[in-house]
C-alpha cells in the first residue's frame, strides 16, 4: 500500500511541476482549528499507513465538520486544490 501512496504523491507533484505553478503542500491533519469529532469507527484504522499517522475523521448527522488552515503563497497564480474525501451522505 505504501508504494501506491508514493506513486500517487509522485504523480501529483510531477503534474504540478509540469504546470509551472508553485506548490503549497498542507497536510489536512495540521489544521489550526477543527470541529471534526474523530468518531471511533472511522478512527479505528492502521494509522501508520497515513501521513503524520493521523487523519481528519468525522461522523455526525447533526453537526457539520470544519477545519481551518493558515498559509502563505509566495507567487500569484492559479492553484489546484487536491483533497481526498468521502462525501457519503454529506455535501462538500
Amino acid at each position: 500500500m505504501r508504494w501506491r501512496n508514493a506513486v500517487v504523491t509522485g504523480w501529483m507533484l510531477a503534474a504540478t511541476a509540469l504546470a509551472g505553478a508553485g506548490t503549497v503542500w498542507i497536510e489536512g491533519e495540521s489544521a489550526q482549528k477543527s470541529t471534526f469529532n474523530n468518531h471511533g469507527w472511522y478512527g479505528n484504522v492502521r494509522k501508520e499507513m497515513l501521513s503524520q499517522n493521523a487523519w481528519l475523521g468525522h461522523y455526525s448527522t447533526d453537526q457539520p465538520a470544519e477545519a481551518t488552515w493558515q498559509f502563505s503563497v509566495d507567487e500569484g497564480g492559479t492553484y489546484a486544490l487536491w483533497m481526498r474525501v468521502n462525501p457519503d451522505r454529506a455535501p462538500l
